[in-house]
């Protein structure tokens, strides 16, 4: 969770940046979007860790959300 709470702060903090590059507000930046799909497959794995947790189900999948988010 504190992960996944850092990366949403780390997305939303991208103003200065877009700023420096000339992507300013469009919010369609290189930068933005190769933060995105991190979030993505975080946001996935902390919704199946519930359902794991609750019927114990998802078990390779949540390895496989682990790896693809940390590559």
């Amino acid at each position: 969770m504190v992960s996944w709470l850092f990366l949403s702060l780390a997305s939303r903090s991208h103003d200065l940046a877009y700023e420096e590059l000339g992507w300013a507000g469009t919010g369609l930046g290189p930068v933005e979007n190769a933060g995105l799909l991190p979030w993505f497959t975080a946001s996935a794995f902390l919704h199946s860790v519930i359902v794991q947790e609750r019927r114990g189900m998802l078990k390779v999948w949540n390895v496989s959300l682990v790896i693809v988010t940390f590559s």
